[in-house]
């Protein structure tokens, strides 16, 4: 066999290899809403004393997940919503709620909820 018909070859299967090795993301939809403010009936204990899942300082950067959205956002990595930062993943949200992304607003300035996208990788 030709020297670039093997190199060709070869390029091809590790390409494949590729594909099934890494699990292609998936768009899952998301409510995008708010949590902490004054008369929130979900909040937590932690929640009303400002704290996030670890005894962590909630602060204006802070944003909460649903526990199934736990391997597309790690606790304390960034959260972007259609190209624009949210914030950090500081706590999680009530486990009875799925496919949720909350901001922290202490003062009640959110204005309005809205749904939208984020990619997921698949499970392998």
């Amino acid at each position: 066999m030709p020297k670039r018909t093997t190199t060709v070859i070869g390029l091809l299967l590790l390409g494949a290899l590729t594909l099934i090795a890494e699990p292609t993301p998936t768009k899952v939809k998301v409510r995008v809403t708010h949590f902490g403010y004054p008369g929130d009936s979900q909040a937590s204990r932690n929640t009303r004393l400002g704290l996030g899942d670890h005894n962590n300082i909630l602060n204006a950067d802070s944003v909460a997940v649903t526990p199934d959205l736990d391997r597309t956002f790690p606790f304390g990595s960034e959260v972007h919503i259609e190209g624009k930062f949210l914030g950090f993943r500081h706590t999680t949200l009530s486990p009875k709620l799925h496919h949720t992304i909350a901001v922290y607003d202490p003062k009640a300035e959110w204005k309005a909820d809205f749904d939208s996208y984020v990619e997921r990788r698949a499970n392998k």
